[in-house]
């Protein structure tokens, strides 16, 4: 029905969703290629590492917390029509409650 007496056409959708975020990208952009050159006063400080590597840091992973997270995240990720159909409340609030849980762990 939008497409009905030419009111929306593919030149007006282009330039309302893809103008506008092009422009969200280049004037932070220009902001930062300004700011950040070498000499100015934002990169006249050097930078120290918060944490040194060690040659004896352990590589391996942390037991099984890795696959906890991941069979959970995905177990959030099923639920959330479910979730949906049970409250019959809109789907993102399903993920926020899964990110909660996230945030418990």
């Amino acid at each position: 029905m939008r497409w009905i007496d030419g009111r929306i056409t593919t030149q007006n959708i282009i330039s309302e969703t893809f103008l506008p975020p092009l422009a969200c990208l280049i004037v932070p952009l220009a902001l930062a290629t300004f700011l950040c050159r070498p000499g100015s006063v934002m990169l006249s400080r050097e930078v120290q590492p918060l944490v040194t590597m060690t040659s004896h840091q352990n590589t391996q992973s942390d037991g099984p917390l890795p696959l906890i997270l991941l069979i959970l995240g995905i177990g959030v990720l099923l639920m959330v029509p479910v979730f949906k159909a049970l409250t019959g409340l809109p789907p993102y609030i399903g993920i926020v409650c899964g990110l909660g849980i996230f945030l418990v762990l």
